[in-house]
């Protein structure tokens, strides 16, 4: 038998989501305490969205050479949507790098 999860709303989903809808959306940095439910929150948001790329930096210590050479984002967003097989369009794709302070120059 396959226990089916349930996503806890949380405060946060709200905020999200009214910063998906903007026109110009900027870069969105979550800060809090750990195990709370950050990465979680932003998983749900992105089912809001058409493509999601997680970047997990702990995971994946191969990408951090994607920013630590002298790339544009519009270079990182290519190499990104070729590594995970994935379109990164704007508007369309949800970008999550997660354990960020894992790759300092990104």
């Amino acid at each position: 038998m396959e226990l089916q999860k349930i996503y806890l709303e949380r405060k946060i989903d709200a905020v999200l989501i009214e910063w998906s809808k903007e026109k110009q959306r900027k870069t969105l940095l979550l800060r809090g305490a750990r195990q709370v439910g950050k990465s979680y929150a932003v998983r749900n948001l992105a089912k809001t969205f058409k493509y999601f790329v997680e970047v997990n930096f702990d995971d994946e210590k191969s990408l951090h050479r994607i920013f630590e050479e002298d790339n544009t984002p519009q270079e990182i967003c290519e190499q990104l949507a070729f590594y995970y097989r994935t379109p990164v369009v704007a508007g369309e794709t949800l970008v999550f790098f997660d354990e960020i302070q894992a790759c300092l120059p990104a």
